[in-house]
């Protein structure tokens, strides 16, 4: 067990040590439920020190989810479905809330994200950022403290670009499921001012991560990645910089902001929140396309807001490629030309239908064989309807109904819209993309 001393957050030793109660918990659970496993690893903010938590009358609770990964020397013989509800209530011990697989909320819950891998599986993993993260920032809670020394030693330059663009894309879905148009009129509770703080911290975040990805700066750390845009923003992406140059200063500020939560939580209002979400949505607007021109060369003078579709369309097949290539090669020990790396994507992509068929029926008893009609990867189902509603609201509350309806009319190849949805009604909109984009984040 990591022990007595080990440091999760920066908020002092009492904190850290109940967050290493709550480690002690789940190493418990896992044992009963496993009996033994190889190890399991802490990841995310947590490992590297730089965890977010606040204090409720003496109380530590941890903000968002504990990222453990389980690693076994076989595979689990128990269901995906089991581990869930080992998840849940050991959620639940933790912070005596409750977290949904289905329903989305603009009110954060925390959550146990367990991942499972078998040794084998944990030395075949394929180049991507999480793993990389996992390798060189992860926290050895329990069993054997060389488990990391497995996952293959590759390099920032091996890193897919491709997992800033999808890094990109998930932290916006977070900005329309937790914005309410409520806020506009000051009317936002303090557990809903927490929630949006966080989630617009966590995408400014997800800007220097992408960046310094795209320039081959890449750290695990959020502090070190802030610094390392902070000192090159103007050297390395000078169009960027010439167009949004306060992007360095808001991830700074976000990234004090993670570490320090509850002083920001305490020190912007209501109306700053907004603001904030409305600056760092701007700043999106630029970012998005110069991270594909770079990526892929694609004209950045398309606009990828009003014409998703085509935007879309440009990448469909780029990205999943580069996935399906690396993954064979990885786990096989097969290498692939570019070309066949394009076939094999289409069955990917069908495999990945499937599996949000599946994940729809299971969780909510939907039966939507829509979902299989189109080949392409659910997630960029879902990307070409996220532009259309994070934009659509204007900042007098006022909505772009044309673009309401392109983002619910994408959203309906993956699921049924909840009856009665308005094309005024920005807020159901954006419950529906969240509610789609809830089973896609969980659908693995």
């Amino acid at each position: 067990m990591a022990g007595i001393g080990t440091r999760y957050t920066n908020l002092g030793e009492q904190v850290d040590n109940q967050i290493d109660r709550h480690m002690n918990l789940i190493v418990e659970s896992m044992n009963d439920a496993i009996v033994q496993p190889a190890a399991l690893i802490l990841g995310g903010g947590f490992a590297r020190g730089e965890g977010t938590a606040k204090v409720i009358d003496g109380v530590v609770h941890p903000i968002n989810d504990y990222d453990i990964t389980i690693v076994t020397e076989e595979p689990l013989s128990f269901s995906k479905n089991t581990l869930n509800t080992l998840a849940l209530e050991l959620s639940k011990k933790i912070t005596n809330t409750s977290f949904s697989f289905t329903e989305s909320t603009n009110v954060f819950h925390f959550y146990l994200d367990f991942r499972c891998m078998t040794t084998k599986e944990l030395m075949r993993l394929p180049p991507l950022l999480k793993y990389y993260e996992l390798k060189h920032s992860g926290k050895v809670i329990y069993g054997d403290q060389s488990i990391l020394d497995l996952i293959p030693n590759y390099q920032i330059k091996d890193m897919p670009r491709e997992d800033g663009f999808r890094f990109l894309f998930n932290r916006m879905s977070l900005l329309v499921e937790f914005f309410r148009t409520k806020y506009l009129r000051k009317d936002m509770s303090i557990q809903e001012k927490e929630s949006l703080l966080y989630f617009i911290s966590k995408m400014n975040m997800s800007i220097a991560e992408a960046l310094t990805l795209l320039s081959n700066t890449f750290e695990p750390s959020y502090v070190q990645r802030a610094n390392i845009l902070e000192k090159s923003y103007a050297t390395h992406y000078p169009e960027l910089s010439s167009i949004a140059p306060n992007v360095p200063d808001i991830v700074t500020w976000a990234t004090d902001c993670k570490l320090h939560f509850e002083d920001y939580v305490a020190a912007t209002s209501a109306e700053e929140v907004v603001d904030l979400w409305f600056k760092t949505r701007e700043n999106l607007r630029h970012v998005i396309p110069y991270y594909t021109s770079k990526l892929y060369g694609i004209d950045n003078q398309i606009d990828w807001i009003r014409d998703s579709d085509h935007f879309m369309g440009l990448l469909r097949g780029k990205l999943d490629v580069r996935y399906t290539r690396d993954a064979i090669k990885a786990k096989l020990k097969l290498p692939l030309t570019t070309s066949i790396a394009k076939y094999a994507s289409y069955g990917a992509q069908v495999y990945l239908n499937s599996l949000y068929y599946r994940k729809l029926k299971e969780l909510k008893g939907i039966s939507y064989r829509k979902i299989l009609h189109e080949i392409t990867d659910p997630g960029l189902k879902i990307f070409r309807a996220l532009p259309q509603i994070l934009y659509a609201l204007k900042e007098d509350g006022s909505h772009d109904r044309a673009m309401i309806s392109r983002g619910v009319d994408r959203l309906q190849k993956l699921q049924p819209s909840p009856q009665g949805l308005g094309l005024d009604d920005w807020d159901s909109a954006s419950v529906f993309y969240a509610d789609v984009f809830r089973i896609y984040q969980f659908m693995m």
